[in-house]
């Protein structure tokens, strides 16, 4: 049986993690609600992303690339720490070293530390993983901010109210796949092999790189990749991140047909189902940035605007409610 990770609700994390973190050193940018990972300068003025997380063996790295990709950095390897069962045999763990440095080489990156260590408290194999990725979303240098620093500008993901936050990918497809395949003779006794078939065949596993490249492009200003706890709490820590409020339309959100239907089946919220492969941007140049991705082949819409203020409010039809952060 696979150990099951859980976040903290966001109003703990925030009040007895984040809020116990003091920032010491100005060649050092510290995470923040919204964006759970460090950023840091290089004597040469590089900008470096660290990203951490929990791996889950049936995702494997995907996740947290997606979301590296979506800090706007360019991953480049990463660190790990293994923690083993006692009375593990030897074998297991070189199988799983192996295997984590093949899903290294099909990213194409570099497995630059990793740690095992024979842990009593544990029961189940874990893997805590950090990626270092250099900071692509730095297109250029900002002047010195003073004499006494020698660092560029810190230049974070931001938002400005009217900007558009454009959408890409199925919302819920990957929670769609996943109540298929675990309630699989009640999906059968409902559903036609087919249309079983078809929602089996649609690929989410791909990293965001295209999304990433293009949204750069078109002249993004913060991103984000939706994951296990579906778009709306995506949206949330988007919001978390550039600390704006925005407003969405849930209608021109793209979601399949199939995710619809079986979510109505299983008495499931598409909203809140795992969303892998979403990714989010923010730009002002929303509408040319959705059409250039559907001209790739990528579903994508505007879903909304950045707001003044702190509220995000989300609409359908006539309904207007407020997200709330993931408890």
């Amino acid at each position: 049986m696979e150990l099951q990770a859980k976040r903290l609700p966001e109003t703990v994390w925030k009040r007895s993690v984040l809020k116990q973190l003091h920032h010491r050193r100005q060649d050092v940018v510290p995470m923040k609600s919204g964006s759970p990972y460090g950023r840091v300068f290089s004597a040469d003025k590089e900008e470096y992303v660290l990203l951490s997380a929990s791996i889950k063996e049936r995702d494997g790295l995907l996740p947290l690339l997606r979301q590296a990709l979506a800090a706007g950095c360019d991953p480049v390897g990463i660190t790990a720490v293994l923690l083993l069962p006692e009375g593990t045999p030897e074998q297991t763990l070189r199988l799983r070293v192996h295997a984590l440095d093949q899903e290294c080489a099909a990213y194409g990156l570099e497995l630059i530390q990793i740690e095992p260590c024979i842990c009593s408290a544990v029961q189940k194999l874990l893997l805590q993983v950090t990626v270092v990725g250099k900071n692509c979303m730095l297109l250029e240098k900002q002047p010195e901010q003073s004499m006494k620093s020698k660092l560029p500008a810190q230049k974070g993901q931001t938002a400005s109210p009217g900007q558009a936050i454009v959408i890409t990918g199925w919302i819920g497809m990957e929670g769609t796949q996943r109540l298929l395949r675990e309630k699989q003779e009640a999906a059968k006794n409902r559903f036609p092999l087919h249309f079983i078939r078809k929602t089996e065949q649609y690929d989410g596993g791909q990293l965001p790189k295209l999304e990433q490249r293009l949204a750069l492009e078109y002249g993004a200003t913060a991103m984000y990749a939706a994951g296990e706890d579906g778009i709306l709490d995506a949206l949330w820590q988007l919001g978390e991140r550039v600390g704006c409020g925005m407003e969405i339309f849930l209608s021109e959100l793209p979601i399949r047909q199939e995710t619809i239907e079986v979510t109505d089946f299983f008495l499931e919220n598409p909203y809140q189902l795992a969303s892998g492969g979403v990714f989010l941007a923010v730009t002002e140049q929303g509408n040319e940035l959705a059409e250039r991705l559907r001209q790739e082949g990528l579903p994508a819409a505007v879903a909304g605007t950045i707001q003044e203020g702190r509220d995000r409010v989300v609409c359908f039809h006539e309904e207007r409610r407020y997200l709330e952060p993931y408890r």
